[in-house]
């Protein structure tokens, strides 16, 4: 990927961002949200999370050069959101003050793929058809992932192994962290079903259910047990500095 351009690069991570921001409409319009009330536009979430994860990746070689400083910004601003005037320098500074370059960083699930794996969730458990157009979401977000982190190691001509070890080893993480919500979440269920089904004959109904107990039913939820990123942003850090910004080695 060395040999093209960087206007390239950026134009197709610009296709992959619109594609998933599209995907993020449909899932909040299907009531799929931060919060409860679904007042934070999912859209927004997204973009401040990976807008972090590529800073993770710009300080896998240890330090934030100018075509990846560039990337950053071109990219996230293109879709709103405050950090045209970011530094190499103000990006290290971000990096370290956040600890984003850090195992804890790499363990912790962004909140937006908790609500993604809540909607495969519930529409596996729905008896729905998938929809061939659409199907389940965390398979294509974490594509896109990987093909973000892609392009974004390679801006600078020079894909370093440690790059691409740390691309390999956050996706890696993330996808450990949903297999285990998803295992807890089905033992969940199973366990409510199995007390359902003894309150059941304790209380000499049909097994049909038909004079049914609702709290035998569990939708699932995965709760409060991910580790979620609860990162709202990054402030406004104005600057021009074009000299490489240094960030201290992982923790």
């Amino acid at each position: 990927m060395s040999d093209i351009s960087y206007e390239a690069i950026l134009q197709k991570a610009k296709e992959e961002l619109d594609f998933i921001f599209q995907v993020c409409d449909t899932i909040q319009a299907a009531g799929y949200g931060i919060d409860d009330e679904n007042s934070v536009d999912l859209k927004d979430a997204f973009l401040v999370e990976i807008h972090r994860f590529l800073m993770y990746l710009s300080a896998s070689d240890g330090k934030v050069v100018t075509a990846e400083k560039n990337f950053m910004n071109d990219l996230i601003t293109w879709k709103g959101l405050t950090g045209k005037g970011y530094s190499n320098k103000d990006y290290a500074n971000i990096i370290q003050n956040t600890n984003t370059y850090s195992e804890s960083y790499e363990d912790t699930l962004p909140l937006t793929m908790l609500v993604f794996a809540q909607f495969d969730f519930d529409m596996g458990h729905s008896g729905a058809p998938i929809d061939e157009d659409f199907p389940y979401v965390l398979p294509v977000v974490m594509e896109f992932y990987k093909t973000i982190g892609l392009l974004m190691i390679s801006v600078d001509n020079d894909v370093a192994d440690q790059e691409l070890a740390d691309l390999e080893t956050y996706i890696n993480k993330k996808v450990e962290i949903i297999h285990d919500l998803v295992d807890r979440a089905e033992e969940e269920i199973q366990r409510q079903q199995a007390e359902a089904e003894v309150a059941s004959r304790g209380s000499g109904q049909s097994d049909d259910g038909s004079d049914g107990d609702s709290e035998g039913e569990s939708d699932g939820d995965f709760g409060d047990e991910s580790g979620m990123d609860s990162d709202d942003g990054f402030g406004n850090i104005l600057g021009d500095d074009e000299e490489p910004g240094f960030v201290r080695p992982k923790n």
